[in-house]
Formats: structure tokens, sequence, C-alpha cells
């Protein structure tokens, strides 16, 4: 992992958990405060009140971030993951040995660490892997208390796994496992051992539903339940998710593990029911879960199996246990065994690097937009750009910044669909409520002379107002603002996205300053033609898009009577034309 690190984070998801910890560590508390109803606020955080608005994810995360901020400063937020993705493998190679044996614990930690899921958001800025780090040792403390006892094995096991859900809130479905290990060593546990558990879990979480209380209202409100995320689960969505689980989870999640590890359930089952039922209720309610979560997309990518990658300990112990034990250990099996693991290992590393290159690959962009708005800006400039590149400016410093969607009539009515009906939604309805109140009426026309105005008044205040933007951006707003403004470039630096396919296309993007047009010459009064181009095509969508808001389909009319009008002055020059020849 280390030759793919990069100290950067691109994403929705990733801006609501480190930009929580960055507060953390800098004020102590996680909310974001706004100055200007238009500022920029990223698509999964949630709105409590007037301008005051909070990640909607746990913070067992975030905490871990910002000691990590404390400790190393801005970049070493980003060690937390490789180091719990470290933590994790040697936590499975012990979890292996105590349940199965040490060759089972090798073998576990070299699926783990090579699996492409596992690797990518070890390097990632989201939860995933803290989820799985935590809930390894935590299975691993479990087991041992299990076995022998102790108060501190029960210490760490109530601990580690509360905090756990205090990543992500599924986790707390570890405590089907606690509880049935409980009851399995119920005549010969020490009552105080398990108080101790039991006491242990309890003041682990309890940070966390006092920060529920002031953020949402109760200790037990998410802000997932103010998106209705917390009700995306149903039979109807099992129903549509079912296969596309199995497909996602063969293949690339668990390639050649996931068939075997089900087997493997079962075989426990008949054959030891105690190490069944930790890996089944360890493994199998969150794996249903999420089968009938309503977010499923199915395209390529970890989009979707990401949810499913706590699960991959156990459902790789569950195989290994199997293939182990079911056959007599001699040393032509071990070896084939070593093959089989190896062979998975190598599929799991191929997939894991074409993802890991797509991924250095931007964030070495996002590394190089933070060097140079630090390098270029002052603290305190209003930034404009698209959400994804602000999603991540947001870290390097503490701008003013407004999204171009938020300007753009079409982006709005985008927004605006999930007020049409009832569904769950990553973005929260209150927020797209206030978006419709507030701009939903608006013309692009309007929308224009909102945002020219907005960055004319901070420029006459003697503000420094920024401009990122690819060429077709910069093309968009310079169209839109009109002649309010002349452009200073202040720096060019290039986007490197690559596809599926592994094609790479090269993106300019540019910084601007903006300053007011000065009033001279009647010749330097007129606006090149390119900027006349540009105002000209923004009139032009915005009286076509009025229009046709207005008169719904008599656009597509008036073009289809203006075809058949051309076909009829051709019919007449062809018949003109031949008239002429008799």
């Amino acid at each position: 992992m280390a030759g793919y690190f990069v100290p950067a984070y691109d994403g929705v998801d990733e801006n609501g958990y480190i930009l929580s910890a960055k507060r953390l560590a800098l004020t102590g508390d996680a909310a974001k405060h706004t100055r200007h109803p238009l500022e920029y606020v990223s698509e999964n955080v949630v709105q409590v009140d007037d301008g005051l608005f909070y990640a909607k994810y746990p913070l067992g995360y975030p905490w871990l971030c910002a000691l990590a901020y404390r400790l190393g400063g801005p970049t070493g937020t980003f060690w937390v993951n490789p180091i719990l993705a470290v933590l994790a493998v040697i936590g499975m190679f012990l979890l292996g040995r105590a349940l199965v044996n040490d060759w089972a614990g090798v073998l576990a930690a070299i699926l783990l660490a090579t699996n492409p899921l596992h690797a990518f958001y070890g390097l990632s800025a989201v939860s995933h892997s803290g989820a799985v780090c935590f809930a390894i040792w935590g299975m691993f403390f479990l087991w041992r208390w299990t076995q022998h006892g102790g108060w501190l094995n029960a210490a760490l096991a109530g601990t580690l796994t509360a905090y756990t859900c205090t990543i992500r809130y599924t986790e707390a479905l570890l405590i089907l496992p606690v509880v049935a290990m409980i009851v399995w060593r119920w005549r010969e546990a020490k009552r105080s051992e398990i108080a101790l558990m039991i006491v242990a879990a309890m003041l682990t979480v309890t940070p966390l539903a006092i920060h529920h209380w002031v953020a949402f209202g109760a200790p037990w409100r998410t802000g997932y339940a103010l998106c209705g995320e917390s009700t995306g689960f149903s039979w109807e969505w099992f129903k549509k998710n079912w296969w596309l689980m199995v497909s996602k989870l063969n293949s690339p999640g668990l390639v050649l593990i996931f068939p075997v590890g089900l087997i493997g359930l079962g075989y426990l089952a008949a054959h030891d029911r105690k190490r069944a039922t930790l890996l089944a209720l360890w493994s199998l309610p969150a794996l249903l879960l999420y089968t009938a979560y309503y977010w499923a997309p199915a395209g390529e990518g970890p989009g979707y199996t990401r949810f499913f990658v706590s699960v991959f300990p156990p459902v790789i112990l569950a195989a290994l246990a199997l293939l182990c034990e079911a056959v007599r250990p001699r040393w032509p099996w071990t070896v084939t065994l070593g093959a089989f693991v190896a062979l998975a290992a190598t599929a799991n590393l191929r997939e894991a690097m074409r993802e890991l290159d797509r991924r250095a690959d931007r964030l070495l962009f996002v590394q190089r937009t933070w060097d140079v708005v630090r390098e270029r800006l002052p603290a305190d400039a209003v930034i404009v750009a698209n959400g994804r590149t602000l999603n991540f400016i947001e870290y390097a410093g503490n701008y003013d910044m407004f999204s171009s969607e938020a300007f753009d009539r079409n982006a709005i009515k985008s927004r605006m669909k999930i007020l049409n009906d009832r569904d769950p939604h990553p973005m929260q309805r209150r927020k797209v409520e206030t978006l419709a109140r507030t701009l939903g009426d608006k013309t692009d026309a309007q929308l224009a002379d909102l945002q020219r105005a907005l960055l004319v008044t901070n420029v006459a205040a003697g503000r420094t107002v920024a401009l990122i933007a690819s060429r077709d951006e910069f093309r968009n707003a310079r169209g839109r603002l009109g002649n309010a403004f002349q452009y200073d470039r202040l720096a060019e630096w290039v986007d490197v996205q690559r596809g599926r396919d592994d094609e790479s296309r090269v993106i300019p993007v540019t910084l601007y300053a903006l300053h007011l047009r000065v009033k001279e010459s009647a010749s330097n009064q007129v606006a090149t033609l390119e900027e006349k181009v540009d105002q000209l095509q923004f009139k032009v969508k915005t009286m076509r898009t009025e229009f046709d808001e207005r008169y719904p389909g008599a656009q597509a009319r008036w073009n289809e009577i203006g075809d058949i009008e051309k076909q009829l002055r051709e019919a007449q020059e062809q018949l003109k034309k031949r008239t002429a020849k008799r």
C-alpha cells in the first residue's frame, strides 16, 4: 500500500468524515457554521438549524482522525486508515490462529491483506477500515474470553466491539455474537466479568449518544434519520439486490473465497457449533441487512461492495476452517491450500492495483490543487468551483465557497426531484426544501444576476474572489457573469481522469482571480469575440429553457415545423431548377 499512499481525499463521504475530524481537532466541535445562506455545504452534511450543519456519520472514525490531526497536523489524518488496515491484518492472523490453527492464521492474514477492497479502503478517508479493524480485534478478545475468561479479555471485548458501532452504525449487529458467547459461557463465567464487558461497552458508546443528543435532539437519533435513510431497508430492496450482492461478493469482493466460506459455515455448524455461531452471527446478519438496503449501485467499482467489507473476515475464516479441517492435514494438501490462497491473492492484487492506480491519479490532482490554492490565495478568499472540487478544497483552509451548481437552474431542478417522493435519499430533504424555497422559482438569468451581484460585492469589498474551472466550465462561467469581470490567470495544472478501460483523459484546470472590469476607451468597452460567444450561448440556453418550461413540448414542435419548412424550400428549389430546364 505504501507505493500508492497519497495524503488526500476526494469524495462526498470523505468530506463528511475528514472535515468533522478537522473541526474536532481545532475547535472541539464537529459542527459546520455557514456565514451566507448560499455557501457551499457538502451533500452528506445535514442541517439542524439555520447556518448549523453536522455530518450525518457517527464520530468514531473522526475522533481517531482528530487525534491524528492534533499529533501530526493535516497530513496526520490520512495515516489513520493505513495503520488500522495493518492492525486488522495482524488481528486476522491472531484470530485465525485462535479459531483454526497457525497455518490458517497466516492464510487468513494474506487473504485480507491482498483483498482489493481492504487495500482500497486502507488508503481512503472513509470508515470501513476502522470498522473491520475494531471488529476483528473485538471478536479476537471475545473468543479469548469465551475460551479462557479473564477481566482484561472481557473489558477489551466490550470496548472494541462497542467502538466498532461508533464507527459504522450497522456494526451494532456485533451485539449478536457477543450475546451468543455470553450465553455459551454463562454457567462457568464470572458475573463480574460479564458486568465489566457490558459497562465497558456502555461507556464506549456514551460520548456518541451525547453527540446525538446535542446535534440531532435525542441520544438515539442519528444524522441518517434526518435523511430518511434509517428506513431504507426493506424486503422489496432485498429482492432487487440479492443477485447483485452474490455477484459482487464473488468477484472482486471475495473471489474464489465467498462460496467456500458459505459452505464452511455449514461445515462448522455440523462439527463445532460454538465457532459456527460466532462466525455466522458476525457475518450473516450484516450480509442480509445490507442486501436489503436501498442504495445499491450496479456499476463497476467498490460503491456497493464496500457495505460488506466488514463481513469479509468471518467469511474468510469460515472458508479456511473448512479447507484446513475437512481434509486430514498432510503436506500435499497443505501445499495445495497454500497454492489456492496464492491464486486468490494474485487475482486480488491485480484488481487492487488497478483501483489504486486510478485513485492515486485523482488524489495527486487533489494534492496539486491544495498546493496551488494555499500558495496563490489568501486565507479569507472567496472560491467558486464545481461541487466535487469544493468537497476537498474545504480541507485546505477556511474559505468562503460557492458552488457553480448552486446558480444553475438544471442542477437545482435535479436536486428538487427528491421532493416528488417519500423514498430515502442521501441528500437531506430539509436542505432541498430550503433550496426550493429560496432558488427553486428563479430562472437561469435571475440566478446569474444573483451570482454576479454576490461576487461583485466581495470584489468591491477588497476580497480575493477566485474561480477554479476547466476550459468548458470557465466559458460557461464567463457567459453567465457577462462583462462584469476580467479574469487573471494565476495557475494551471491538470486533472488526469482514468476510465474503467484504463484510458486516460487529461483535463487542464485553471485558477482565475476575478477583478471588476475597468471602463476605459470605447474600444476596450467591447468584449472580445470569444466572450461574446460565451455570453450569447448562455442567453440562448436560458431563453430555450424558459420557453420549454412555459410551453412544454413547443420547442420540439417548433423545431419539427422548421425541419418541414426546410424540406419545403429544398423541394421548391428543385422544382424551380427542373422547370427552368424544360
